[in-house]
């Protein structure tokens, strides 16, 4: 099958895929489809005539002037006028695969209307229930149908998601499917690594849902240096937030990709506290540091309390959402406790190797897709 995979930001892509040709950072960032010939499928590659949309300043304009009615009327947009170019693309391709809800969300309404061809769907969650939560009656019954009509799969990471889509969409139970995320457990293997040891504890994300305000709220009461890795955005929000950081804390943005395992190998453990939500709880980052063999405590939300085999105490420490003082607690007890690093480190890599490699994602992506199962 010729599988088309829609991705919202293609030009940092298509740069990536010039890069680093061949390495397991242009297949995490391609969601599975760099591994299409192997599951006996064809990948279409639109990257340059997505690069070329993505840069158009009617684009642009065209998206801000249609979200801002969208959002009037109550509903939830996303990049619409790329998902109408692509139409030629999408009429040649037996099955879609949309990797995030800004382009996801557009392919189902835009389908559902008939204003681009209708095709085999599988659909990427990333939020998609708190999207639908925003919506007003008028709006959700609009997507519902859209969806109904028009997906014909619905992925999710987070297992709270699921639970959540389901209960918005229950005629299409059984066409949501959870299963976890994957690692790349060659790529990110504690040997190989070319920084030396260092002396920080570190914490990576930029999604609104890492609660680095609550790092920041405890951090002077750490004895270590903390280094957090975000954007430059999420810095600057911060920064509006915060009068000043604690002097143990330091920032790196916009890290490249290559250059995050080197940062993981060098660190003494990984923080990473997050708002309860029901789709991101420092997924990728998780299973990152886990396969390198380094302990993390992390928030129990509902997107990975259940699902990615974890275990208190055992693979990694499990901290209740927005509590600073159990995060606290658990980071100071591990401070001291370098045996404790080790073994946490040691069987989260197990866990990673047995359950949560990349293999075992694309596995069930393409079960998902091989299914085609029509509405």
């Amino acid at each position: 099958m010729k599988l088309l995979f829609l991705y919202p930001n293609a030009s940092s892509r298509s740069k990536v895929s010039v890069k680093y040709s061949g390495s397991y950072g242009k297949g995490y960032l391609f969601y599975g489809a760099e591994e299409a010939p192997q599951y006996g499928h064809t990948s279409m590659d639109h990257l340059a005539k997505s690069t070329r949309i993505e840069k158009s300043l009617f684009r642009k304009f065209f998206n801000k002037f249609l979200n801002t009615v969208i959002r009037i009327l109550g509903g939830s947009g996303g990049d619409w006028y790329k998902l109408l170019c692509l139409r030629s693309e999408i009429g040649k391709a037996d099955v879609i695969i949309a990797t995030a809800d800004r382009v996801g969300i557009p392919l189902v309404v835009l389908s559902w209307l008939k204003i681009i061809p209708k095709k085999s769907t599988v659909y990427i969650s990333i939020g998609l229930p708190e999207r639908l939560a925003k919506l007003n009656r008028l709006m959700f019954w609009f997507y519902q149908k859209a969806f109904y009509s028009c997906a014909n799969h619905i992925i999710c990471y987070g297992y709270g998601e699921s639970l959540r889509i389901k209960s918005f969409l229950p005629n299409a139970k059984r066409r949501i499917n959870f299963f976890p995320f994957g690692v790349g457990v060659d790529y990110f293997h504690p040997n190989g690594c070319f920084r030396e040891k260092g002396d920080y504890i570190l914490s990576i994300g930029a999604d609104k849902n890492r609660d680095f305000e609550l790092l920041l709220s405890i951090a002077s009461q750490i004895t270590s240096e903390i280094l957090i890795i975000t954007t430059q955005q999420r810095l600057g929000e911060l920064a509006n937030k915060f009068e000043t950081f604690p002097d143990n804390v330091r920032f790196q943005t916009d890290v490249p990709f290559v250059e995050i395992k080197n940062l993981l190998f060098s660190s003494r453990f990984v923080v990473l506290p997050v708002i309860e939500n029901s789709y991101s709880g420092a997924t990728t980052t998780l299973l990152q540091a886990m396969s390198m063999e380094k302990a993390v405590i992390i928030s129990k939300t509902s997107a990975i309390e259940s699902g990615y085999f974890l275990q208190d105490k055992k693979n990694c420490l499990l901290v209740e959402p927005s509590d600073g003082e159990e995060l606290l607690s658990n980071i100071l007890k591990l401070l001291d406790n370098k045996p404790n690093q080790k073994s946490l480190g040691v069987e989260a890599r197990k866990t990673i190797k047995q359950h949560l490699s990349w293999v075992h994602y694309t596995n069930n992506l393409y079960s998902v897709i091989d299914s085609n199962q029509e509405i």
